[in-house]
């Protein structure tokens, strides 16, 4: 399901937006459907999908409580964008695909995830809107004098302040930037080296996608980029010291575990297949190989290529090697989807759910299915499922609005209001979520008791809200 979610125009909000701008941009260098639950917001598309979430929490995890870190007090989303980037904001972690399908094992991706974790632990997004904030002063501060200049008749001395104070601004910024990422990469090290892992993966990693970036530009300009005027430190300055710091390691260096690395590869053969042509899938995994990854991104290519019979073919060849793979039967239940066969879908659907432990993303899919067979004794048998998922804060809004379309077909139309409001809170979209609210409240009748306590909760959270807030636009 796609969502658009609006943008509040205050100036701490604006503030933010160009701090995680800056980190998007070069913060590390620089549902797929059914199967990947898709959803827009702020104009990125974010990729859900539970066999990806389990292998990155798997990742993130045992860096996360080295760093100190609750296990979910941080997000990690997967965005559709084929840039090698990454960046942290408090609580949340944002991995471009395309860093994704680079990396060639699991600690080149835990290396990434512990720079990242180390981004959080250390509050460098915070500290970084404190430095533009101080920044700002300075150059209002230039600014002011230099249109005082200009005005009492000396022109020129008005243009070094205007001049300065940008430099200022740009300087501080940059060279705040330059420091919280050096800091990241020791980080880093140190919470792989407590959960038990090597640094060679993060050192592997920035030679092979970023040295040979580094490198080009010193050939084809004579001479390195000045490192004052970047976010970063150099590549070769950033690279000497991780190596420094690997060669004092006292376990020799260790490979990723096999269970690991199957499912790396696992993971990012349906990534592939799912983001990419089919001409450029099959180009990656060729036809005939009896390698698992290979024959897992058959599967999702002859589905989009309205092979049916020989996507069920692969798949189920795959889980009958494999029968307690969830996402096998995960990947069967969104094939016979995307074929129309909606009522065939639910049993591998269920299967999944069963044998992942009700992931929550699984969970949305199955009431996914069951709403569009648009059968009401199935659509009935949704609402556990939804519920379930809502748990994930990731996927409140869709879920909800899954809740709401399944009590419209029902016909309870104050159940599916609640629903809709709940959505709205979600995303902070308080005037609607009043709205929605108050018709709930008038529609629930008194046997419904907890319904309506919870729509008169909503009512009270969005008053106090937009009492709160200026006036916002609603998008």
């Amino acid at each position: 399901m796609v969502e658009k979610m609006g943008v509040k125009s205050r100036p701490k909000k604006a503030i933010n937006a160009i701090v995680l701008i800056l980190f998007a941009l070069v913060s590390f260098g620089a549902p797929f459907g059914a199967l990947l639950g898709e959803a827009r917001a702020a104009g990125r598309q974010i990729l859900f999908d539970a066999e990806m979430e389990t292998v990155l929490r798997a990742y993130a995890n045992p860096l996360l409580r080295a760093a100190g870190l609750k296990e979910d007090s941080v997000t990690i989303i997967v965005v559709a964008n084929d840039q090698i980037n990454a960046l942290a904001s408090p609580g949340l972690i944002q991995l471009h695909s395309g860093l994704v399908l680079r990396t060639q094992t699991p600690m080149e991706l835990q290396g990434v995830l512990a720079h990242e974790i180390a981004h959080i632990a250390g509050g460098h997004t915070t500290r970084l809107v404190e430095t533009v904030e101080r920044s700002a002063l300075i150059s209002l501060a230039s600014i002011l004098l230099g249109i005082g200049a200009i005005v009492a008749g000396v022109p020129e001395l008005g243009a070094v302040f205007l001049g300065g104070g940008s430099a200022s601004l740009v300087y501080q910024q940059l060279g705040a930037s330059r420091l919280f990422e050096a800091s990241a990469d020791q980080a880093a090290l140190n919470y792989m080296a407590s959960a038990g892992l090597s640094g060679q993966g993060l050192l592997d990693f920035f030679a092979r996608e970023f040295q040979p970036r580094e490198l080009f530009l010193r050939e084809s300009f004579g001479a390195s980029p000045s490192p004052y005027l970047l976010t970063h430190p150099l590549t070769s300055a950033r690279l000497e010291a991780l190596e420094k710091r690997v060669a004092l390691e006292k376990r020799p260096r260790r490979r990723s575990a096999p269970d690991l690395m199957d499912a790396h590869k696992m993971m990012k053969a349906k990534l592939f297949a799912f983001l990419k042509t089919p001409s450029e899938t099959l180009t990656v995994y060729p036809l005939g190989s009896r390698d698992k990854a290979a024959r897992y991104a058959h599967a999702l290519t002859f589905s989009k290529q309205h092979k049916l019979k020989e996507a069920l073919r692969v798949i189920n060849g795959l889980i009958a090697e494999d029968r307690d793979n969830p996402y096998f039967h995960e990947m069967k239940a969104y094939i016979l989807t995307q074929a129309g066969k909606v009522q065939d879908a639910i049993a591998p659907y269920k299967k999944a759910a069963e044998l992942a432990s009700n992931n929550p993303i699984l969970n949305l899919e199955i009431g996914r299915t069951l709403l569009d067979s648009e059968d009401q004794s199935l659509v009935r048998h949704a609402i556990p499922y939804l519920k379930r998922a809502v748990q994930d804060r990731k996927l409140t809004g869709a879920g909800y609005r899954a809740i709401a379309r399944a009590h419209d077909i029902l016909g309870d139309r104050g159940m599916a209001e609640l629903a809709t409001a709940e959505s709205y809170v979600s995303a902070r979209i308080y005037p609607l979520a009043f709205q929605h609210a108050r018709r709930a409240l008038a529609i629930l009748d008194g046997s419904e008791k907890v319904s309506r306590l919870r729509a008169q909760d909503i009512i009270v959270l969005a008053r106090a809200e937009l009492e709160r807030q200026p006036p916002q636009p609603v998008r």
